[in-house]
């Protein structure tokens, strides 16, 4: 529950980016925006905003996140 409210909170209190004039600084704090960029596996992108919406992403992110954590947690 906690994943949940964390990505909810970064997603609608945190903007995307930040610009200090000369620079743009990417803040896709916990991936709330997006799955992160570095990452080349194409189906963790599929709810990438503007592809799907908000919601549908934070779904997806809540369930795989928890999902990889939990199986992680259970191996080591």
């Amino acid at each position: 529950m906690f994943t949940l409210v964390g990505l909810v909170y970064c997603r609608f209190w945190t903007p995307k980016d930040a610009s200090d004039g000369t620079h743009v600084h990417y803040l896709n704090v916990n991936g709330a925006f997006e799955f992160w960029k570095d990452v080349p596996i194409a189906i963790l992108h599929r709810w990438d905003h503007p592809k799907a919406s908000a919601i549908s992403y934070l779904v997806f992110l809540f369930c795989f996140g928890n999902t990889v954590n939990f199986i992680l947690s259970s191996v080591f």
